[in-house]
């Protein structure tokens, strides 16, 4: 008894230590922090209150399940600027819990407690995301590692972690099937398997048939990424002292022949190796397949810093390397951490916020709105107005010609009338220097 209330002691303590450091760029901003969350609010608040989308029309995405998720939470009541500052807490905790579930499943209680403090100090960055953000990709973490605790009791729940994870963040979904046929082959039952997964897909099937109806057999390329981030070094990124444990949990894990393990770590390796030596990047993004590569690094790293606990040959000596370790751990992985909570996109401020409340209560709902191009990520989502255009996830050459246009235009202090008249544009959000134009509150204009 006395030995699980100090775990659980521990595990809280962990579990409070990932929550604040992943709550620190919130502390002091009470808005979105990332582009992809601006576009999945909009894409809730599409659902939840029938606000356009960015561009007008009714845009199919097959992360639909996740903006189901927060459009319920916001009919409850719940606004969705208090959803995207605090629903990420709950998440890390989601996290850490699974995780360490899963690896005292797989090893053993010690080892699930460094692994959660592995999570606790994993970086999220705006380019490769981790669960500082609100995005599926979190919710894709969490899915994945209670999908490899059901795989572990032989529960066919893992069914209904596939089919949420297709309906949720398909990008997760397909690097979980990796992990459940690696799963299977060491089973030795892999064909029974392969029903399983086809049932998971027929349970999810019904979100993608409209796709399927507007695109066709186009519809593959919404699993189709264009890379926009740089090939990233895990030793650097991860810290080489982690680099190390970890492999010493492989070497371990394999002496226990938990070779699925290493297996699921090749195969996340591999498809990052693709894209390292040949910039290939299908179905599982580089950057998602990185985090999904470091989840099982947890497992790992946990693994490996109880086996290097338990060559103490007595209790004091044990707990003298396991402190050992957590201090040498934190002390190479804290300042990174901390460091990456700070590069983080803050794309609007209070002023913006004042401003496009009022665009919101004094507009016509069908008006188009013109502003700054990385600003007009945030407009949608919170003024309710399309835009005519904005800085997108990835390239695009339509969009990049229109952001040309604006910046034009803006740069000629906002005289070009025609551009207003020939795109249907009737509010105008920026510094301005045009007399036809009226100014109705700071920096917002009416046309």
């Amino acid at each position: 008894m006395k030995n699980t209330r100090t775990t659980a002691a521990i595990l809280i303590v962990l579990i409070a230590f990932a929550s604040i450091l992943n709550f620190l760029p919130r502390a002091n901003y009470a808005y979105p922090l990332h582009v992809d969350e601006y576009v999945h609010f909009q894409y809730a608040n599409h659902l939840s209150n029938n606000a356009p989308e960015y561009f007008g029309g009714d845009k199919i995405t097959l992360e639909n399940g996740f903006h189901v998720l927060l459009a319920t939470l916001n009919s409850f009541g719940i606004p969705y600027l208090m959803i995207f500052r605090f629903l990420p807490i709950l998440f890390t905790i989601m996290l850490c819990l699974c995780v360490f579930v899963t690896t005292r499943r797989i090893f053993n209680k010690e080892s699930g407690l460094f692994a959660v403090l592995f999570i606790a100090l994993l970086n999220s960055t705006p380019a490769i995301i981790g669960p500082m953000f609100l995005v599926p990709l979190t919710i894709g973490m969490i899915l994945i590692s209670t999908g490899i605790y059901f795989l572990e009791i032989n529960s066919k729940l893992f069914v209904l972690v596939l089919a949420s994870l297709l309906i949720i963040h398909p990008p997760s979904a397909l690097a979980y099937s990796i992990i459940i046929n690696i799963f299977f082959i060491r089973e030795k039952n892999f064909v029974k398997n392969i029903s399983y997964e086809v049932l998971a897909f027929l349970i999810a099937l019904p979100l993608y048939i409209p796709t399927f109806m507007q695109k066709g057999a186009d519809s593959v390329n919404n699993l189709n990424f264009v890379s926009i981030i740089p090939p990233l070094f895990i030793p650097r990124f991860l810290g080489y002292f982690a680099v190390l444990i970890i492999g010493i949990g492989i070497y371990y894990s394999s002496m226990r022949k938990r070779y699925d393990l290493i297996y699921y770590a090749l195969s996340f390796l591999f498809l990052v190796l693709l894209f390292y030596k040949l910039d290939i990047e299908f179905f599982v993004p580089y950057a998602r397949t990185l985090m999904y590569l470091f989840l099982i690094f947890s497992i790992l790293f946990g693994y490996g810093c109880y086996k290097l606990v338990n060559m103490g040959q007595n209790k004091p000596i044990k707990i003298a390397i396991a402190l050992a370790l957590v201090v040498i751990f934190v002390l190479t992985a804290l300042p990174s951490k901390i460091d990456s909570t700070r590069y983080v996109y803050q794309v609007m401020n209070d002023k913006d916020y004042k401003a496009f409340n009022f665009i919101k209560e004094n507009t016509l709902k069908e008006s188009i709105v013109v502003a700054d191009t990385w600003k007009a990520n945030a407009i949608t989502p919170i003024v309710e107005r399309q835009v005519y255009s904005r800085i997108v996830q990835g390239p695009n050459e339509f969009y990049e010609n229109r952001n040309k246009e604006i910046k034009k235009f803006f740069g000629d202090g906002c005289s070009d009338m025609d551009f207003l008249k020939e795109n249907n544009i009737s509010v105008v959000y920026g510094n301005c220097s045009n007399s036809k134009l009226k100014e109705v509150y700071p920096n917002v204009f009416l046309y």
